[in-house]
């Protein structure tokens, strides 16, 4: 007795599975000849299949027409990831105008034939409002029904919503549970932000070495943000023994893709020769390079490269510059570096309502130096009204933190009679 006919559509599905497995381009062009017969033949998962293969370029040219034509040919049958593939190609604009009414049409009838790549296609439509009234509610319904399907991305996008409290209370708790399907399942993303909830200790018990353990299976797909996180941890010696060249080695690959905490981070080990050889030029160029992106720490920094005439001519307008946009992104050092300026004068006329402003914004966060200065202000009445019950306030916050100089003032207060000192 022989076995199955070799040439049977099935079979021709399942050599073609078995050829792509291996990913080397002859075995994927054995692949798509193999679908193309199975396809003709009438097999929704050959169709489906191989228009994977004219979508991605895999095995033959890459051509959207085709990767079309082999999926509606699928749907048509009812297959449901081949209604998903349909639909996304509308969503993205893949070869065609982008439609999102033809998607939601697709993706609806992927749904039917319960496909959680459709039903995630939802979730991203209603998410975002495309061809749908945006409508959080709607979208975790979707995300949720793709996400128990064993949809990764659709896991990891709910423990995004509910870590920021998008349309939901912000529960950790739960978006580690989401986070941690889509990290089982391998995904990039779900492995980072899974990370970052046991850096943190947010939702789940904080554990630097389980950090470590996701973050570096995110990096090894070469996910820049979980690269930039695991060389901090490596130059903190946090979850893992202190390497700075391996965290410089980390940031390398976060920063060529772009990531500029990374780029801020490394800079930092230029200039201190930690784990590279010290080199303030490229310290400064891979500052400047975060800085004019954005980056708050990397505006920061620079500024106090121009504060100090570090590698570069000492200008200090040109540090409050940059201390105000690092600043405006709610950088408190930055703030209390302006309220500096600003009452001494440097690089900019003398101000001090406008240095106490500053001193404030930083002060209520924590800085305590800037809660010193403030307290300063109060007392002498400079750029805000004489206050020696508010002096005392922001010189006792201060002196909480062990700032010896708040202490002081306190002192002087009590011994001048300013304030009556506190009863033991």
């Amino acid at each position: 007795m022989g076995g199955g006919d070799a040439s049977s559509p099935e079979a021709l599905y399942t050599q073609a599975a078995f050829l792509a497995m291996d990913e080397s381009p002859a075995n994927l062009k054995k692949a798509a000849e193999k679908l193309r017969q199975a396809a003709e033949q009438g097999h929704a998962g050959a169709q489906h299949l191989l228009g994977t293969f004219y979508e991605e370029g895999s095995g033959v040219p890459l051509d959207y027409a085709l990767a079309a034509k082999y999926y509606h040919l699928a749907a048509e049958q009812g297959h449901g990831d081949a209604c998903a593939s349909l639909g996304t190609m509308f969503y993205e604009g893949m070869g065609m105008p982008v439609d999102y009414s033809k998607a939601k049409e697709w993706y609806l009838r992927g749904v039917e034939a319960n496909s959680e790549y459709a039903a995630f296609g939802m979730g991203m439509l209603c998410n975002h409002g495309r061809g749908v009234e945006a409508n959080r509610e709607e979208a975790i319904k979707w995300f949720r029904k793709a996400a128990e399907g064993g949809h990764e991305t659709a896991a990891n996008n709910l423990g995004v919503i509910y870590s920021n409290g998008l349309g939901v209370k912000l529960d950790n708790s739960e978006a580690a549970k989401w986070f941690k399907q889509s990290a089982d399942a391998g995904y990039a993303q779900g492995q980072y932000h899974l990370g970052v909830l046991y850096e943190k200790g947010l939702g789940v018990t904080q554990d630097f070495v389980k950090a470590v353990e996701l973050y570096q299976a995110a990096a090894d797909q070469g996910y820049s943000k979980a690269q930039g996180n695991l060389g901090l941890l490596y130059a903190t010696g946090k979850g893992a023994p202190q390497d700075y060249a391996k965290a410089a080695e980390l940031y390398r690959l976060a920063v060529a893709q772009g990531n500029m905490v990374a780029a801020s981070n490394l800079a930092l080990l230029y200039k201190s020769g930690r784990g590279v050889a010290q080199d303030i030029p490229e310290a400064i160029r891979l500052c400047r390079l975060s800085a004019e992106a954005g980056e708050r720490a990397g505006q920061f920094n620079l500024g106090t490269y121009y504060e100090r005439g570090m590698g570069v001519p000492q200008d200090y307008a040109e540090a409050l510059r940059w201390y105000r946009l690092a600043a405006a992104q709610g950088s408190a050092a930055a703030e209390n570096n302006s309220g500096d300026f600003y009452e001494t004068g440097r690089g900019v006329a003398q101000d001090f309502a406008e240095s106490a402003k500053w001193y404030r914004s930083a002060a209520e966060k924590g800085i305590s130096v800037a809660q010193k200065s403030l307290g300063e202000f109060y007392r002498n009445g400079q750029g805000v009204p004489q206050d020696y019950r508010e002096a005392e306030k922001w010189f006792k916050l201060a002196a909480a933190q062990g700032l010896e100089p708040a202490i002081q003032r306190l002192e002087e207060m009590y011994q001048t009679g300013q304030v009556p000192r506190p009863r033991s």
